[in-house]
């Protein structure tokens, strides 16, 4: 009876040990471990890392995993990272041909990549919010798997462009086999069991959060109440499939003027939504100037104050944490290469790797933040368009290198190892 009793006593060990291994959100604030102590970060844009680690050439895992360490040695140990879409066939994503990840041969091969990614994280003890690609993406042709109907004709301009968007959009939320298709592909992502250490995802304290990745686009008061449906539904399903993990919703570069207000209120106030997220990139809001970044760097503070400001507001409203998922700005004279100056960003990431700190100092509701990007050894070309194997960190639509921390920029690197001892320090 007395072994009996031992041995119910260390299920119930393990069981509460495990269940801190998750990190957790209590009121406005996050959680990593059981010292009661709110849990601040300062982490990286790393999307590109699902895609290396699935290249099967030794070369690229190798880069893989020297990214890893270098991340690791700055301190960075919370990383954003992008999950597969579905994509036609031959789709160019930051000058690469990436595999559809609708073939089953292929999809196993990226999978098998993401299950190297994750053990290679969690042998570093890092931790990763992983970003599924919305089915209302900013660009459909990323997401053809999933409503291949709305898919003809060509774009031809901005307006042909956007009405593309919005008749994708509208076809997706009154199609239920396409939304069914969705659900498939995340399930195939949070129910699969790694091959390297057979665990669920679902499982992996690896994971700090899922994240639904922009699709905030909303083209008119007709199709309104069906988005909401949609949305509802979608975070319900995952929170059903995975109750281990944090689910944020991310705003992606979206201004806050009154109609984002009103959506990020809606979306605060679901239950199954976490944390508050929001993205910061003054100069695609004209906050600051392409010919002059340095003088325009005080309306660029203010207008960024304002912005942070708001959103701080709307996180106390509601009592949940905030992340800045994404902030960039560019090097001087918005140059793409390394060993190109960089005063301005330096400026600028100081700046707001300043308000994690002080709201770390104060136990505010600003959690963290990620920097867009880590490229590390990653270089784009002298045209800023073609890369090599090695990723730089821009989007699909950014010059390549505009908004890339390469492990050239010691300066930058400095701003940002100073952050993290800063924000460790108050741990």
């Amino acid at each position: 009876m007395k072994r009996l009793s031992v041995f119910v006593v260390l299920i119930c060990f393990v069981c509460l040990c495990r269940a801190t291994d998750f990190i957790s959100v209590d009121g406005s604030h996050l959680y990593r471990d059981a010292s009661g102590r709110p849990y601040y970060f300062i982490g990286a844009n790393f999307w590109y890392g699902a895609w290396i680690a699935a290249d099967e050439d030794s070369a690229t895992r190798n880069n893989m995993s020297a990214e890893l360490d270098a991340l690791k040695s700055l301190g960075v140990d919370n990383l954003r990272i992008a999950l597969f879409p579905e994509l036609p066939d031959d789709t160019v994503v930051s000058g690469f041909t990436i595999e559809r990840f609708a073939d089953r041969q292929n999809r196993e091969k990226l999978l098998t990549g993401l299950d190297l990614l994750l053990m290679e994280l969690d042998k570093r003890d890092m931790v990763a919010t992983f970003c599924f690609v919305s089915p209302l993406d900013l660009y459909p042709e990323l997401v053809g798997g999933w409503c291949s109907p709305a898919m003809t004709g060509d774009a031809g301009g901005e307006r042909d462009e956007f009405e593309r968007q919005k008749a994708f959009s509208m076809h997706f939320l009154q199609c239920k086999d396409c939304q069914d298709k969705y659900f498939k592909y995340i399930d195939s992502i949070i129910c699969r069991i790694s091959i390297y250490n057979n665990q669920y995802y679902k499982a992996s304290s690896t994971v700090m959060s899922w994240q639904i990745d922009d699709g905030l686009a909303l083209f008119g008061r007709d199709w309104e109440q069906l988005y909401w449906a949609w949305i509802n539904q979608l975070v319900a399903y995952i929170k059903r499939q995975d109750g281990n993990h944090l689910l944020s919703f991310g705003l992606g570069r979206t201004q806050m003027d009154e109609t984002s207000v009103s959506i990020c209120e809606r979306l605060v106030t679901n239950l199954h939504i976490d944390y508050v997220s929001f993205s910061l990139f003054p100069l695609e809001w004209d906050w600051a100037s392409r010919s002059n970044l340095w003088t325009s760097l005080p309306n660029t503070y203010l207008q960024s104050n304002a912005y942070i400001d708001s959103f701080e507001r709307l996180a106390q409203k509601y009592d949940k944490p905030l992340v800045l998922e994404a902030f960039g700005f560019p090097r001087d004279r918005s140059y793409l290469l390394p060993f190109t100056p960089t005063s301005s960003r330096d400026a600028f990431y100081n700046f707001i790797i300043s308000h994690v700190v002080k709201n770390e100092q104060s136990q505010g509701v600003l959690a963290g933040c990620y920097f867009w990007g880590w490229a590390g050894s990653g270089r784009p070309s002298r045209n800023g368009k073609q890369v090599e194997k090695k990723y730089p960190a821009d989007g699909r639509k950014d010059s390549q290198g505009l908004y890339s921390v390469y492990d050239a920029d010691s300066t930058t690197i400095s701003c940002i190892r100073r952050g993290v001892r800063q924000v460790i320090s108050g741990r």
